[in-house]
């Protein structure tokens, strides 16, 4: 990661720098954040510089977040402040939630591809076991995926592992799609069958967007126009506390996690939350609250982002804008150079590409062979400027695909796609005549 962070580009102080097309933040979005930020920076008091209220968040902030999801996440029955447990981040609340909800060598049931910290995060300390789902080109997002969840918790059942928890990212995390209501109740029945909790990441909640909207000067065409047809119907987000889910599965095993990282542009303040109505396990993450203490300073800004009604709902209306812009984009000049890309994406700040064409031929064409070239395919682009997260590190099911952010400038974004061609050959075989390198697909 050093060669990623240590050297990140910059057009004046460091032109040679690399350009992180890997990591998912809402970069078009951090000036907004930044402005706030210090201009709501100057009335610190006392309380912010000591152990104020203590951890796992002070009451206006679990206030505010009940307000904030009340307006946005549309829940069937009014969220009440008290169910949620703050903490320094979604990664630190993974952790709490593993040690909270298992024993060491018990399983979490994970989808492939899937975000990829969630393995570190449940194991490195709570010592959980991934379960990863294989879907065998079946769609994971319909109800149809069911049966292959099932398999793999009777799969790791039969290895001895017991399966405690199914994690959800939704909207999925390198996806960019939603899961329609008959999926998720369909995965809250097989919990309640299974007697496994059913944890729904929602941090990509707000960024769900619309290609049509934003102006990028790329002609239209029928391409576009399909292309904006397909992003239109597509599933639209669904939060699990917007329906009445007490017939599919208790309230003792349905949690909700949410934090400022992703919809709102602040990662460094390291704040993430989870909202259950379970009291056991609210009482076993306050347990664990000192050791995930959100700082007072990063709350009071928070606080102040949930209060601010006007500012919030354009800060959002604008992410979801520009979003759209840059991944109509981002689809234009994939499309432009025949690069193919998963279908469906409407929502974060990412596309699933497929370079699988461009790992090259090797000795073996064996899965494991493949993750080999696509791990040198990671070297090369890092040798020339820019980084892309690859599919094996997000437990992919097969090598050769990437998750590529968009969510950045414009000229950056033009810049580290430039710097991709050159790494696929992409611009020498177009300075050849040969204007696509690929068949395109369309998402």
């Amino acid at each position: 990661m050093k060669k990623i962070f240590g050297n990140p580009y910059d057009p004046e102080k460091n032109p040679n720098g690399v350009i992180n097309l890997g990591t998912a933040e809402n970069y078009c979005m951090l000036d907004a954040v930044t402005e706030f930020a210090n201009t709501h920076s100057g009335n610190f008091t006392t309380l912010d510089l000591n152990y104020g209220e203590g951890p796992c968040g002070t009451a206006r902030l679990r206030k505010g977040m009940a307000k904030h999801m009340n307006k946005y996440f549309n829940p069937l029955v009014p969220v009440d402040p008290e169910n949620f447990i703050f903490a320094t981040g979604c990664t630190s609340l993974f952790e709490m939630l593993g040690f909270a909800l298992a024993e060491p060598g018990d399983g979490i049931i994970l989808s492939r591809p899937c975000y990829q910290a969630f393995e570190i995060d449940f194991g490195w300390r709570a010592k959980l076991v991934p379960v990863f789902t294989p879907f065998d080109n079946t769609d994971q997002f319909a109800p149809s995926c069911i049966p292959y969840y099932e398999r793999a918790i009777e799969k790791a059942k039969s290895s001895g592992i017991t399966p405690r928890m199914l994690m959800l990212c939704n909207p999925h995390n390198p996806l960019g799609q939603c899961y329609p209501r008959a999926t998720l109740i369909g995965l809250m029945q097989l919990c309640q069958k299974h007697k496994i909790h059913f944890l729904s990441d929602e941090i990509y909640a707000l960024s769900v967007y619309s290609s049509s909207t934003g102006s990028n000067n790329v002609p239209g065409s029928e391409i576009e126009a399909q292309k904006e047809k397909e992003i239109a119907k597509a599933v639209p987000f669904e939060s699990v506390l917007a329906f009445d889910t007490k017939d599919f599965i208790s309230s003792e095993y349905l949690h909700v996690l949410y934090g400022f990282s992703k919809d709102l542009a602040a990662g460094g303040m390291r704040l993430g939350c989870v909202h259950s109505a379970s009291s056991a396990l609210k009482q076993a993450l306050r347990a664990q609250g000192a050791f995930a203490w959100s700082a007072n300073l990063s709350s009071k800004i928070a606080e102040q982002m949930l209060e601010d009604e006007v500012w919030m709902e354009g800060f959002l209306n604008e992410s979801r804008r520009m979003l759209g812009e840059r991944s109509k984009l981002c689809r234009s000049l994939l499309e432009e150079k025949g690069v193919r890309y998963g279908k469906g994406a409407c929502a974060g700040f990412f596309l699933w590409v497929d370079l699988t064409v461009f790992l090259g031929a090797g000795e073996g064409e064996g899965l494991e062979k493949k993750k080999e070239r696509e791990k040198e395919l990671v070297e090369k682009m890092l040798g020339e400027g820019v980084y892309l997260t690859s599919g094996t590190g997000m437990m992919a099911e097969d090598a050769g695909w990437f998750r590529l952010v968009f969510s950045q400038d414009e000229a950056v974004l033009r810049k580290g796609l430039e710097r991709l061609w050159r790494v696929l050959g992409i611009e020498e075989k177009v300075a050849k005549g040969e204007e696509k390198v690929l068949p395109v697909r369309s998402a």
